[in-house]
């Protein structure tokens, strides 16, 4: 296969993921639009090596790719008539010989059926072939899928036991495959927020509102108490004020939009409106602050 996508990044069929990653970094750069204006050639060129890079870098998608490889290789495989070119054989004429002449033409029959049988050789190896390659693709999706499902429950086992840190990093195991699957970055989220690492909880937080179809007030109100921790107000109101128009019954969303208000300086009858509803809510370190100051 010409400029296959291991010839173009100059690196062998067996190449290592860091000689992958090696030589994609030097011909991104090379190719680059920063460093090639007005070059549509370049950027061309820039945008075939990150597809090449996507391929390589995932190990389905590289297995899949190199099967490929592997067909083709053997579809390029062509059958010739070994007698096609041998060199007439002159000789006088001599009746046993025509005979012989005779009875060579007469083989010719049987010498198609061989290389029918080699052809149907060559569809049964490629067919076998084929069924192998998804056999072992299937394979490697189940037991990468039984993986998954382990190290979750594993995760799970350690949070009920209180040990976090380990339960992260099994999540952050499964999340490197899949950063997308709901159930462990939800669990995840919770985890950041709980040690105070806000930008992930709300990276994690804001992942899981664009996936979700159904819309979870809990979502919004978490992803705004991480922005409220940094000081970004205006986004936890924004939030408060998403969570509360899923779900009005939650009396902690209106205790901590209150404060939210008050640090935004907001007017004070807002601030006491909400903190009617939020004082119903659990006390927290805000309670006594908040009674204070709408008294």
């Amino acid at each position: 296969m010409a400029n296959n996508y291991y010839q173009i990044l100059g690196v062998s069929q067996s190449a290592s993921l860091q000689e992958i990653k090696t030589a994609y970094k030097s011909l991104a750069m090379k190719y680059h639009p920063d460093r090639n204006p007005d070059n549509p050639q370049a950027e061309e060129q820039f945008k075939k090596i990150n597809e090449i890079y996507q391929t390589l870098s995932d190990e389905y998608k590289r297995m899949t790719y190199d099967y490929l490889l592997l067909y083709q290789s053997q579809n390029s495989i062509q059958f010739t008539n070994p007698q096609s070119t041998a060199q007439p054989y002159s000789t006088p004429y001599n009746p046993a010989y025509q005979n012989s002449y005779s009875a060579q033409n007469n083989d010719e029959p049987a010498q198609d059926i061989s290389i029918n049988t080699k052809r149907n050789i060559l569809i049964f190896t490629f067919v076998s072939l084929i069924l192998i390659c998804i056999s072992a693709v299937l394979l490697y999706r189940i037991s990468k899928q039984m993986h998954e499902k382990r190290v979750l429950n594993q995760a799970q086992q350690y949070l009920e036991k209180g040990d976090k840190l380990k339960a992260l990093k099994n999540l952050n195991e499964i999340l490197s495959q899949k950063p997308s699957q709901q159930l462990p970055l939800k669990m995840r989220a919770s985890i950041h927020l709980e040690y105070q690492n806000y930008w992930q909880a709300i990276e994690d937080y804001t992942r899981l509102i664009d996936t979700l179809n159904t819309k979870d007030s809990s979502l919004y109100f978490n992803r705004g108490k991480a922005c409220f921790y940094l000081n970004q107000y205006q986004a936890a109101k924004s939030d408060f004020d998403q969570a509360i128009s899923l779900d009005g019954s939650q009396n902690i969303y209106f205790l901590y939009r209150s404060v939210a208000k008050k640090r935004m300086n907001l007017s004070l009858e807002s601030i006491c409106k909400d903190w009617e509803k939020g004082k119903k809510a659990t006390k927290n370190m805000y309670f006594e602050e908040m009674q204070e100051f709408c008294r």
